[in-house]
């Protein structure tokens, strides 16, 4: 399923009558926000805190590892 040009130009033209050429600054702007907020809570963090690549994946604990919380640690 491709966009092709006749299909942005009508989107963009919906938007506009929509919300008005003032709005549409403010909402991709939000947009932006909203969406690096949610990667930055939702997505693996990296080691070292820089950003993932998209051509990387980032590591992932083995499904081996026993990950202790202070809850089990303290367990005798």
């Amino acid at each position: 399923m491709n966009i092709g040009l006749p299909e942005v130009l009508i989107v963009v033209l919906i938007l506009l009558l929509i919300f008005g050429g003032r709005r549409i600054p403010e909402l991709g702007r939000a947009l932006g926000t909203g969406f690096r907020n949610l990667r930055e809570h939702v997505g693996p963090k990296p080691p070292g805190g820089g950003e993932i690549d998209e051509g990387e994946e980032a590591p992932r604990p083995s499904s081996t590892e026993r990950v202790e919380d202070e809850e089990t640690a303290e367990r005798p």
